[in-house]
């Protein structure tokens, strides 16, 4: 794996990092503390502030991994119907997939540009920026696009390695739910639950908002890891000289 800030995507896809992600910051464990920058107060603060006031869900993700700008609609419509009793934020990591018009991260003031320029196009959310080297991002797994939820008690209680406004939500109606039993004097007891849904993974589409957002090197590279890549996949993963062809088929038909 090369640098936090690497300014090619990775040939390994740092698939290490989905590999280890079941094992850190579990639900039922304390939230990582961590110091993020407030991008509208123009100051620094404790990520914590946040789910003391309300439980609070925390996304994580850059303007090159364009699953944020897909689930961005679906998260407007969480914070309409959710957000008076809950805290939305957004933490901005590290460039998933630099190019030309967004290239890796070289400076802090650097990072702050991008998280502005990606809450003018996509997010209405908190904008917080991480460290330059993603100090809170490594606490919580250092994947491109996670969400965690994380309750008044400092506890999380959702985790998820892919954000998806639909589970996202059942969670919090669940939640809610807890609430209303115990103001009710309900006795309640908590579990622990795995489960591995599937979501839409449209490729064409993640790549579009990509080429337009970055440019054709974050494409190149992307297809270039794909046909490197030997390691393992997850269950429903395509990764390897199949995807890259693919892609390289679609590129050739864009005009950039």
């Amino acid at each position: 794996m090369s640098s936090y800030n690497y300014d090619s995507f990775p040939l390994d896809f740092d698939m290490q990092a989905f590999i280890d992600f079941p094992g850190i910051a579990n639900a039922g464990t304390k939230a990582p503390e961590g110091k993020i920058y407030n991008v509208k107060e123009q100051k620094w603060e404790q990520l914590s502030i946040y789910w003391k006031e309300k439980t609070t869900i925390i996304e994580f993700g850059s303007i090159t991994w364009s699953e944020c700008a897909l689930a961005a609609p679906g998260f407007d419509n969480l914070v309409k119907e959710f957000g008076d009793k809950f805290n939305f934020v957004f933490i901005y990591t590290r460039e998933a997939h630099p190019g030309e018009k967004i290239p890796h991260l070289s400076s802090f003031e650097q990072k702050i540009d991008h998280a502005k320029l990606m809450t003018k196009k996509y997010i209405n959310r908190t904008m917080l920026v991480d460290s330059l080297e993603g100090d809170v991002h490594k606490a919580y797994g250092r994947l491109p696009n996670m969400t965690y939820i994380v309750n008044r008690y400092g506890n999380i209680i959702y985790k998820s390695d892919w954000t998806d406004p639909s589970t996202i939500k059942m969670a919090l109606n669940h939640y809610q739910e807890e609430r209303k039993m115990m103001e009710d004097k309900i006795r309640v007891t908590p579990y622990y639950i795995e489960w591995q849904p599937m979501r839409k993974n449209d490729t064409e589409e993640f790549m579009t908002i990509l080429l337009n957002d970055a440019g054709p090197k974050a494409i190149k590279d992307f297809i270039n890891s794909a046909n490197h890549y030997t390691g393992p996949v997850q269950s429903n993963s395509s990764l390897g000289k199949s995807m890259g062809k693919k892609l390289q088929e679609w590129l050739d038909k864009q005009d950039y």
